[in-house]
C-alpha cells in the first residue's frame, strides 16, 4: 500500500533495514536489536537507526560512518526498509534552523563506534559516558533540544527508545502528545506529494 507524505525540515525518521545475512550491516542491525531489547519496556526492539530530515525532498542529516547528509529515498526507499517518520508539533522552520546550527558542528567527524559498547553495560551508562559525540538517535533529540522544542534528555536514547517516546509507549506516555506520526511502513511505499 502506497502512502503519500509531505516531509518538512525538522521531521525525524527511524529505520530498520533488511540486509543480506552476509552483510556486516546485518550483523550490526541484529546486534543493536539484541542489546536494546534488554532495556525495552515491552522487551521488543525493532528500529536500529535514526536521523533528521532537513528538507522536503528527503535529504537527511545522520550519524553514519561520519556525520553527514544523505538521501532518505536512496538509502531506505528502494529496499525493504521499515520507516517511521514523525514530526514534533512545536517544530518550525526557524527552530529547525537553530537546531541544525548546533548539530552541524559534528559534520565530517567520525561516528563514535566506541559509544555503542557503552550500551552493552546498561541502559543508563551511555548517559554518563557521553564523551561529546552523539549516536544516531541522540543526534535527533539533541537537534530537538537546541531547536527549543520540548524533548527528553538526549543522552542515552537508542532507536527503540526513540520509537517508544514518539508513540508514547509505557513509560513514555507523556511524550506522545508532542509528536505526530507522518508515515509508518515499508520504505518502498513512501511517496512524496
Amino acid at each position: 500500500m502506497t502512502q503519500i507524505t509531505r516531509l518538512r525540515p525538522g521531521d525525524y525518521f527511524l529505520v530498520t533495514d533488511a540486509y543480506d545475512d552476509r552483510d556486516f550491516r546485518s550483523f550490526l542491525t541484529k546486534g543493536i536489536r539484541f542489546v536494546t531489547r534488554r532495556y525495552a519496556a515491552d522487551k521488543t526492539a525493532y528500529y536500529t537507526h535514526g536521523g533528521i530530515i532537513v528538507n522536503e525532498d528527503g535529504t537527511t542529516y545522520e550519524a553514519l560512518t561520519t556525520y553527514k547528509f544523505a538521501d532518505l529515498f536512496r538509502a531506505y526507499g528502494n529496499e525493504d526498509s521499515n520507516l517511521l517518520i514523525v514530526r514534533h508539533k512545536e517544530m518550525t522552520p526557524e527552530r529547525h534552523a537553530t537546531g541544525m546550527n548546533e548539530v552541524l558542528r559534528f559534520q565530517g567527524h567520525t561516528y563514535p563506534v566506541y559509544r555503542l559498547v557503552t550500551f552493552l553495560w546498561g541502559a543508563d551508562i551511555p548517559r554518563y559516558l557521553y564523551a561529546g559525540r552523539p549516536v544516531c538517535t541522540e543526534l535527533l533529540f539533541m537537534h530537538t533540544k537546541y531547536a527549543g522544542c520540548t524533548a527528553p534528555r538526549f543522552r542515552g536514547i537508542y532507536p527503540d527508545k526513540a520509537c517508544d517516546i514518539f508513540k508514547g509507549t509505557s513509560p513514555y506516555e507523556e511524550w506522545a502528545s508532542y509528536y505526530e506520526i507522518i508515515f509508518e511502513g515499508s520504505g518502498r511505499d513512501l511517496v512524496l506529494v
